[in-house]
This record gives C-alpha cells, structure tokens and sequence, in this order.
C-alpha cells in the first residue's frame, strides 16, 4: 500500500499515534540529529483528540556540492525574501503540508549535513548562523 493510502485510512478510521516525548525523545535526538521536537495536532487524523508529541525530520533543499556559490546563494535568498509572498499563494503549502511552517528562524533546524557554500553566505548576513 502506498503513503496516500495509508493517510486516506488514517482520515476514515480512528487512530492511536504513539506519543514519543521525555527522555525517550531526547535520546532519540541526540543519537539521530536529523529528528526535531515534533507535535501531531489534535484532529489531524480521526480519533487524534489531543495534540500529540513526537519527532520529525525537516524537508531540506540539496544541492550538488558542484552548484556554482553565487548560484545557491541566489536560490536560498529567493526563498527566504519572498516568503510571505510565497506563503499568501499557498505554493509551498501546495507543494508539501510542512510547507507553512516554513520560517527563517528555524531554517537550519535539524540540519544534519553540511550547508551549501553559498546557503551558509546567506543565512550569516541574515545572523542566523555565525
């Protein structure tokens, strides 16, 4: 069975997601970076009726190492200064249902390989990373 089939019966039959939170989860982290502090929303899926806490992998934009720096540059600012434009079409929304937590902020959350060059030139001007 394939992922839509698995949401598509999460939304029509009364679900019990496993909360991952405590210890459990700060190991969980500590062992694998990639995972971030994550909550399953109340609602989000039939019989979810409280906000559920567990771990999460944030979606990432790679690049070839090989990507010229100016060019990865250009692409991460393009990105992050057209945000609110972006967020009031829905593109991203549309594009991944993660899409809308999206921020500046927490861009490098999670981040588990090494920033592109040119990414790494824009988030220092922006003092996200020193």
């Amino acid at each position: 069975m394939g992922a839509a089939g698995l949401v598509d019966t999460a939304m029509t039959v009364d679900c019990v997601i496993v909360p991952v939170d405590g210890g459990q989860r700060d190991a969980l982290m500590k062992k694998y970076p990639f995972f971030t502090k994550a909550v399953v929303p109340k609602g989000a899926y039939k019989g979810v009726d409280a906000d559920i806490p567990t771990v999460a992998v944030m979606a990432i934009l790679a690049a070839r190492a090989e990507m010229e720096e100016a060019m990865a540059y250009q692409i991460t600012k393009a990105i992050f200064d057209n945000l609110k434009d972006i967020e009031r079409a829905h593109d991203i929304e549309r594009a991944h249902a993660k899409g809308k937590e999206l921020t500046l902020e927490s861009a490098l959350t999670g981040m588990s390989i090494p920033l592109h060059p040119g990414a790494e030139k824009f988030y220092k001007e922006k003092g996200i990373k020193k």
